[in-house]
Protein backbone atom coordinates (compact mmCIF):
# COMPACT_ATOMS: atom_id res chain seq x y z
CA UNK A 1 0.00 0.00 0.00
CA UNK A 2 1.17 3.42 -0.95
CA UNK A 3 1.10 6.37 1.81
CA UNK A 4 -1.53 7.75 -0.24
CA UNK A 5 -3.38 4.82 0.16
CA UNK A 6 -2.66 4.53 4.07
CA UNK A 7 -3.44 8.34 4.79
CA UNK A 8 -6.49 7.71 2.84
CA UNK A 9 -7.87 4.57 5.04
CA UNK A 10 -6.16 5.73 8.49
CA UNK A 11 -7.23 9.28 8.23
CA UNK A 12 -10.56 9.71 6.56
CA UNK A 13 -12.31 6.03 6.42
CA UNK A 14 -11.44 4.68 9.50
CA UNK A 15 -12.43 8.02 11.48
CA UNK A 16 -15.43 8.27 9.27
CA UNK A 17 -15.98 4.38 10.43
CA UNK A 18 -15.30 5.25 14.04
CA UNK A 19 -17.45 8.95 14.19
CA UNK A 20 -20.45 6.39 13.02
CA UNK A 21 -19.88 3.81 15.64
CA UNK A 22 -19.72 6.37 18.04
CA UNK A 23 -23.89 7.01 17.85
CA UNK A 24 -24.57 3.73 17.96
CA UNK A 25 -24.83 3.18 22.13
CA UNK A 26 -26.90 6.49 22.12
CA UNK A 27 -29.42 4.88 19.22
CA UNK A 28 -29.73 1.72 21.29
CA UNK A 29 -30.57 3.61 24.50
CA UNK A 30 -33.34 5.57 22.60
CA UNK A 31 -34.86 2.46 21.55
CA UNK A 32 -34.49 0.06 24.22
CA UNK A 33 -35.93 2.82 26.89
CA UNK A 34 -37.88 4.66 24.48
CA UNK A 35 -36.62 8.07 26.50
CA UNK A 36 -34.06 10.48 25.19
CA UNK A 37 -34.06 12.05 28.53
CA UNK A 38 -30.62 14.17 28.90
CA UNK A 39 -30.41 14.73 24.74
CA UNK A 40 -29.80 17.72 23.48
CA UNK A 41 -30.61 18.75 20.10
CA UNK A 42 -28.97 21.97 20.46
CA UNK A 43 -25.43 20.17 20.78
CA UNK A 44 -26.36 17.92 17.19
CA UNK A 45 -27.25 20.94 15.82
CA UNK A 46 -24.23 22.83 16.30
CA UNK A 47 -22.02 19.92 16.00
CA UNK A 48 -24.01 19.27 12.84
CA UNK A 49 -23.76 23.10 11.46
CA UNK A 50 -19.65 22.69 12.27
CA UNK A 51 -19.22 19.40 10.54
CA UNK A 52 -21.14 21.21 7.73
CA UNK A 53 -18.78 24.57 7.64
CA UNK A 54 -16.00 22.22 7.64
CA UNK A 55 -17.07 20.44 4.40
CA UNK A 56 -18.11 23.61 2.63
CA UNK A 57 -14.00 24.98 3.41
CA UNK A 58 -13.14 22.29 1.95
CA UNK A 59 -14.92 22.76 -1.29
CA UNK A 60 -13.37 26.12 -1.30
CA UNK A 61 -10.39 26.17 -2.63
CA UNK A 62 -10.33 26.48 -6.33
CA UNK A 63 -9.70 23.95 -8.55
CA UNK A 64 -10.85 21.35 -5.70
CA UNK A 65 -12.90 18.75 -6.59
CA UNK A 66 -16.14 17.43 -5.17
CA UNK A 67 -14.94 13.88 -5.02
CA UNK A 68 -11.98 15.06 -3.38
CA UNK A 69 -13.50 17.26 -1.11
CA UNK A 70 -16.40 14.39 -0.12
CA UNK A 71 -13.20 12.61 0.09
CA UNK A 72 -11.42 14.73 2.89
CA UNK A 73 -14.47 15.81 4.55
CA UNK A 74 -15.48 11.67 5.09
CA UNK A 75 -15.60 12.06 8.76
CA UNK A 76 -17.32 15.53 8.50
CA UNK A 77 -20.16 14.11 6.58
CA UNK A 78 -20.55 10.81 8.42
CA UNK A 79 -21.02 12.91 11.89
CA UNK A 80 -23.28 15.02 9.90
CA UNK A 81 -25.49 11.94 8.52
CA UNK A 82 -25.50 10.19 12.25
CA UNK A 83 -26.34 13.12 13.74
CA UNK A 84 -29.56 12.97 11.05
CA UNK A 85 -30.52 9.66 11.49
CA UNK A 86 -29.71 9.96 15.57
CA UNK A 87 -32.25 12.82 15.82
CA UNK A 88 -34.83 10.68 13.53
CA UNK A 89 -34.28 8.15 16.36
CA UNK A 90 -35.13 10.48 18.96
CA UNK A 91 -38.16 12.04 17.61
CA UNK A 92 -39.63 8.79 16.26
CA UNK A 93 -38.96 7.37 19.97
CA UNK A 94 -40.72 10.23 21.34
CA UNK A 95 -43.81 10.14 18.72
CA UNK A 96 -44.19 6.58 18.96
CA UNK A 97 -44.13 6.18 22.75
CA UNK A 98 -46.84 4.48 24.36
CA UNK A 99 -49.88 7.08 25.32
CA UNK A 100 -49.99 7.31 28.99
CA UNK A 101 -46.32 6.61 29.57
CA UNK A 102 -44.26 9.18 30.85
CA UNK A 103 -40.96 10.86 29.19
CA UNK A 104 -38.92 9.57 32.47
CA UNK A 105 -40.63 6.24 32.68
CA UNK A 106 -38.49 3.33 31.30
CA UNK A 107 -39.61 0.66 29.49
CA UNK A 108 -40.83 -2.18 31.44
CA UNK A 109 -40.84 -0.41 34.98
CA UNK A 110 -43.51 -0.03 37.41
CA UNK A 111 -46.13 2.92 36.73
CA UNK A 112 -45.98 5.35 39.68
CA UNK A 113 -49.06 4.75 41.36
CA UNK A 114 -47.77 6.58 44.63
CA UNK A 115 -50.42 8.84 45.43
CA UNK A 116 -53.31 6.58 43.58
CA UNK A 117 -56.50 6.68 45.12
Amino acid sequence: ATPAEVSFVVGNLASAVLWAVAFLPQMREFIVTRDITGYSFAVSAIDVTGCTANVIILFAPRGASAAQALTEGAPFVAIVVMHSVLVLTALLVVCLRPKGVAASEKCGSAPNTEGAV
